[in-house]
């Protein structure tokens, strides 16, 4: 039995092309409240007017408006996106801190900084078409959004004109998303702690997706990366994340009491789905009988022996024999999680390319073993280059 389907690559480029949401039109909240502040000297900006220090309580309502977080990394500013009415429209935003100022244009623009974002779970949330991030400009009054043309239509209300240097961020999916992003003149980082993410930019025109557990980083000059990382980890070494992911932090705010209640689901969301994830660890393979561990040893040997045999690396770096070893979860779905290097070849753009390519045959697999009870598979994949 061989543990993937032979599904071509041209099949799932058209799929994932054909899946995606149309962006000619953004999904404008009605407003953007300030659900608390930290720090001093964060100021409000309407137009050309001058700007007026920011309070918790005030609304964003019209692209005229910035909201300025200064860069002195221990400012920061939350703010609850509401729909109409006293309806919360599933979007909070942590702006700052950073030590470079971070800027947000309402509706759905970041300028330079650092930014904390969370949509909630459904499809009914808030710049759903994408948050568009840019490096560092002048706390000018954002202009106006053009109607959507071919050569706009994928950028949210408010864009500024620096399409090379900036880019957007989509949500995927149903699931809560949780992320940080940072971006100035010199870096573009974005990682993604809960959810999936689609990455829309100069250099990717049709997306880049962007998985939990995965950071992205780009230095300005062509060169960009993405690894693993644990996303358990960087939320239990970030003060200024465990409070965003706080209910009691948004209660304190001046929102209206049913949007306070759907940001308070809207946290909770987050411990189910860690509390599910943490369910998919690894099993215990020694409740296995003999016949069936025998069946399990039979499907991964077949399945790494196909992942090898597919695998078109890149050119080591110099001679030599490069060894990348690689593990994961691999779910009843054909999903791939916790993927990460556990041993690396010494060479990062060979450890990229294996990671790449269990990513590529991901939702490929066959089903497990009928006798294998567990929802996930733990799998050690090695791939090795040998460059004379």
């Amino acid at each position: 039995m061989r543990p993937f389907k032979p599904i071509t690559l041209v099949n799932l480029t058209l799929f994932g092309l054909l899946g995606l949401t149309s962006l000619l039109q953004a999904s404008t909240p009605n407003a953007s409240q300030i659900a608390s502040l930290q720090g001093d000297r964060l100021l409000l900006q309407n137009g050309n007017q001058r700007p007026n220090p920011a309070r918790v309580g005030n609304r964003l309502t019209n692209q005229s408006q910035a909201l300025i977080v200064p860069g002195n990394n221990r400012s920061l500013a939350r703010l609850a996106f509401v729909g109409g009415g006293q309806s919360y429209d599933g979007l909070l935003l942590q702006a700052g801190p950073d030590q470079q100022q971070t800027e947000y244009r309402f509706p759905c623009v970041i300028v330079g900084g650092k930014v904390t974002l969370s949509w909630r779970q459904g499809n009914n949330r808030g710049c759903k078409y994408g948050v568009h991030l840019s490096p560092g400009l002048s706390a000018a009054a954002p202009k106006q959004q053009q109607k959507p043309s071919a050569t706009n239509k994928q950028l949210p209300q408010g864009t500024p004109e620096n399409k090379e240097a900036s880019l957007t961020i989509q949500p995927l999916g149903n699931d809560p998303i949780l992320l940080r992003a940072v971006v100035d003149d010199d870096l573009q980082a974005i990682e993604t702690l809960q959810g999936e993410v689609l990455i829309i930019s100069a250099q990717y025109p049709e997306g880049l997706r962007l998985r939990s557990g995965e950071r992205y980083f780009n230095l300005g000059d062509g060169q960009d990366q993405v690894e693993p990382f644990n996303p358990t980890e960087a939320i239990a070494n970030s003060p200024d994340l465990q409070e965003f992911l706080n209910p009691e932090i948004w209660r304190e705010s001046q929102l209206p009491a049913p949007v306070s209640q759907d940001i308070n689901n809207h946290l909770i969301a987050f411990q189910d789905l860690n509390q599910n994830t943490a369910a998919t660890d690894t099993p215990d393979m020694t409740d296995l009988s003999l016949a069936c561990q025998a069946e399990v040893d039979f499907y991964l040997a077949n399945l790494k022996a196909t992942m090898g045999n597919t695998w078109r690396p890149p050119y080591p770096p110099s001679p030599g024999v490069w060894r990348t070893e690689v593990s994961y979860l691999l779910t009843k779905d054909g999903r791939v999680q916790n993927l990460q290097v556990a041993q690396s070849s010494g060479a990062n753009i060979i450890d990229q390319a294996a990671l790449s390519h269990v990513r590529t045959l991901e939702q490929r697999f066959e089903p497990f073993p009928s006798c294998y009870p567990y929802e996930a598979l733990p799998v050690d994949n090695n791939f090795t280059v040998r460059y004379q």
